[in-house]
């Protein structure tokens, strides 16, 4: 492979038009919580009012990655939601930003949570297949 000019060790970005999706992660332990479910509808309910509203740059192939970090306690909702990875792309954060706010009263603490406090993750993905 080196001697077609290609690094096997060194990860690479596939993009593919009209890909559109979103990844989140919680900063727990999974043996002490696993988180999975509770993103997994997060990230439901928040590609329903992001997908629809995709903007055009996205739809005419533009690629990038928008994340966001929050912090989510128990009975007061989140009390911070920063950008910490922007796309590049004013047009795609902007439509990461809007979804975020938009579904911001719905995030909710579980019940069996054990702990006070969450910080999480969410990583909107702009015509991005995968890194291979």
């Amino acid at each position: 492979m080196k001697e077609m000019g290609l690094d096997p060790d060194h990860r690479r970005v596939r993009y593919e038009k009209g890909s559109f999706m979103i990844t989140g992660s919680l900063e727990i332990d999974p043996k002490v919580y696993d988180g999975k479910p509770v993103v997994a509808g997060w990230i439901k309910e928040i590609e329903e009012l992001w997908k629809p509203k995709l903007p055009l740059a996205a739809k005419i192939g533009n690629s990038g990655r928008t994340t966001f970090k929050g912090v989510l306690v128990r009975g007061k909702g989140i009390i911070s939601l920063e950008k910490i990875e922007p796309s590049g792309l004013e047009t795609l954060d902007e439509a990461a930003t809007q979804a975020m706010e938009d579904f911001r009263s719905s995030f909710t603490m579980p019940a069996d949570f054990p702990a006070d406090h969450i910080t999480f993750y969410m990583k909107f993905h702009y015509n991005i297949f995968s890194e291979i």
